[in-house]
């Protein structure tokens, strides 16, 4: 016995739901979500961690393409009372 076409059908459907879903929640944070607010936590925590003072002066982004990253364009590090 072959699959029920309805089964299928109903399958395909929820599928296609679920990924119209996330592209529109990826969407939303693009559009909604502001990369440059986290710029001061994106100074301080690896200032912090690796004892050097870094600073991010390029525009911050977010990226889903390869996987969910934000992206920096410039930052430097200099060495603590340098």
């Amino acid at each position: 016995m072959g699959p029920n076409p309805k089964a299928l059908k109903i399958t395909l459907f929820a599928l296609g739901g679920l990924v119209g879903v996330l592209v529109l929640a990826a969407l939303a944070v693009l559009i909604l979500v502001d990369a440059n607010s986290w710029k001061p936590r994106a100074e301080t925590a690896p200032s912090a961690m690796m004892k050097m003072h870094v600073t991010v002066e390029g525009p911050m982004s977010i990226a889903f393409v390869p996987g969910l990253a934000s992206r920096i364009s410039e930052a430097y590090k200099r060495r603590m009372g340098v």
